[in-house]
């Protein structure tokens, strides 16, 4: 069946949308709000309304789902600089982005960053001017003390003044017409 396999996308709660999970990690930093109309829900590792969408979460009748869209941009930053990025960080018109939880960037890490997906995905974000995503380097999760590592499991504290990678998420909800 894959579990566990980032070859086929059974990483974690991290999937193709196909399972019917709905799980997001640690449910920490869900955003309530709009509910956006879509003709099909749309799947992983592609991009739905010029966002690129990591983890897609459907529900039993799969006429709804919760989207978790990883930010196409990416910067080097101290801790320090992270609050800077993520006020008034907005793709077109969606606007309330927020780091990761551990739970969510360590998924995402393995998911999108192993090495037989990573190619695909930069593909995907730099079609649309995105920055690719850099294998091998940390990424900023939680409130910015820990990250994770880029294609691998590995995770840990921040050390202050260091730079680390940052990736802002924002979960949406969509709904078929």
């Amino acid at each position: 069946d894959g579990a566990g396999n980032p070859e086929d996308g059974g990483v974690g709660d991290v999937g193709d949308g196909e399972d019917g999970g709905s799980d997001n990690g640690s449910g920490e930093g869900v955003e309530s709000g709009d509910i956006y109309p879509v003709e099909s829900i749309p799947v992983s590792r592609a991009l739905w309304d010029g966002h690129f969408v990591a983890k897609v979460s459907s529900n039993d009748t799969n006429s709804e789902a919760e989207l978790l869209l990883f930010s196409l941009n990416e910067w080097e930053v101290t801790r320090d600089g992270i609050i800077s990025v993520v006020d008034g960080y907005a793709e077109a018109d969606i606007t309330d982005w927020r780091l990761a939880t551990e739970e969510e960037m360590k998924n995402l890490a393995i998911y999108l960053g192993h090495s037989s997906n990573i190619n695909s995905v930069n593909s995907v974000i730099t079609s649309v001017g995105g920055s690719r995503l850099t294998a091998s380097k940390g990424y900023f999760c939680a409130d910015g003390s820990r990250y994770a590592m880029m294609g691998t499991e590995q995770s840990g504290n921040t050390v202050d003044g260091s730079k680390y990678r940052l990736r802002l998420v924002k979960t949406v909800t969509v709904k078929v017409l």
